[in-house]
């Protein structure tokens, strides 16, 4: 199993940080908080790479998705169910898949060509 999530923040210090930022110039918080995102979004990257390396691309797209889906507090569950549902490569890029993601109703599952009521 790959470790790649950062530890939990600690209730103590959890939103201390909205006080003395309000102390800050608009500009200086901005570029603070620009910052905060850039090393975020770095580590976040590094953890999709580390994972992309022991599992594949589309494997760790599809876990990090799946836990994207999970919102705060199912991340785990949801990360855990693509791990006991793998997505399968000639999965990754059926039309039909893309047609239910992305509104193509022609492609969509369950939906023959010609039967105008998308009952199969």
């Amino acid at each position: 199993m790959v470790m790649c999530e950062p530890a939990p923040i600690p209730r103590r210090v959890e939103g201390q940080c909205g006080g003395p930022l309000q102390q800050l110039a608009p500009a200086m918080t901005d570029e603070l908080l620009e910052q905060a995102a850039l090393v975020r979004f770095r580590r976040k990257a590094a953890q999709i790479e580390a994972r992309a390396r022991q599992r594949g691309w589309d494997q760790a797209l599809w876990e990090e998705l799946l836990g994207a889906l999970g919102y705060k507090h199912n991340t785990w569950p949801m990360r855990r169910v693509a791990e006991l549902a793998p997505l399968k490569r000639e999965e990754a890029f059926d039309a039909r898949c893309r047609g239910a993601l992305f509104g193509n109703r022609e492609s969509s599952p369950g939906r023959n060509r010609g039967d105008e009521d998308g009952v199969g």
